[in-house]
């Protein structure tokens, strides 16, 4: 029987199977890729509401968008350049990151 849920989940399948046993594992694993699908069936069928009624607009995809931009960039930057630790990059990005979103939001 083909295994997809130790081709997704990877790591955790085996920590899963360690603990349950094969058997048990493999229905975990499969039940939690199941619950996954249906969740992203529900959401893409009731995308327009979730759109409406959650507060989640165009102003704010662009700005979270931004963010992420801006703390991927950086990053690059921190790691590359200055041959920082990925921890100690990502860190000084994502502060970095907001400090600029807070400037531009509210310094103008």
């Amino acid at each position: 029987m083909v295994d997809f849920a130790a081709m997704v989940l990877g790591g955790f399948r085996n920590d899963i199977v360690a603990v349950f046993g094969e058997t048990a594992g493999w229905i975990i694993g499969h039940t939690i890729l199941l619950i996954f699908a249906a969740l992203a069936v529900v959401v893409v069928k009731e995308r327009a509401h979730i759109m409406h009624y959650s507060g989640l607009g165009r102003k704010f995809s662009v700005d979270v968008l931004s963010i992420l931009f801006l703390i991927a960039l950086q990053y690059y930057i921190f790691t590359e350049s200055f041959d920082f630790s990925a921890g100690a990059s990502l860190g000084l990005a994502l502060t970095s990151s907001l400090s600029i979103r807070w400037m531009v939001q509210v310094l103008g």
